[in-house]
């Protein structure tokens, strides 16, 4: 409508809205992440996978990154984030 009053364009910043990737705002995560998970990895059993199973549930990393790593409860993702 101002655009229209006024006769002059505005410019949004469209590209800038949004949130950040956790990836920009917090780039060591997944490096510590993995240095919790890694402690509590093991192979399948039957080794008829190369995958690495761990028994700590999503909710429990993020614990341990508060607890160990020294992340605010705040700046980190939730549960289901992490779990993906």
């Amino acid at each position: 409508m101002r655009e229209l009053a006024g006769g002059i364009r505005c410019n949004d910043a469209f590209t800038n809205r949004g949130r950040q990737r956790i990836e920009e705002r917090l780039p060591n995560l997944l490096a510590d992440i993995k240095t919790i998970v890694d402690t509590q990895s093991q192979t399948d059993p039957s080794f008829k996978s190369t995958r690495l199973y761990t028994r700590l549930s999503a909710a429990e990393v993020r614990r341990q990154l508060i607890a160990q790593k020294q992340y605010a409860d705040h700046e980190l993702p939730s549960e289901q984030t992490i779990r993906r």
